[in-house]
């Protein structure tokens, strides 16, 4: 738990933290404020894709494919 945390704060998950901490993108989400529902203009939405891309990082998903 300790090396997940460690990861996930540095920015940098391993495919190994992110198969093993599946709840990370609802808690992104909900950091990012709104879940997923987004924001009348849109900004809320951008804000978590940003943050989804750099959780994924690494791992092949989501760099391309958004």
């Amino acid at each position: 738990m300790t090396q997940a945390t460690v990861t996930q704060m540095t920015m940098a998950p391993t495919t190994v933290a992110q198969t093993t901490m599946a709840p990370t993108t609802m808690a992104r989400a909900a950091v990012a404020g709104t879940g997923t529902r987004p924001a009348a203009d849109g900004t809320a939405r951008r804000r978590y894709d940003a943050r989804a891309r750099r959780a994924d990082a690494g791992t092949g998903e989501g760099t391309d494919q958004r």
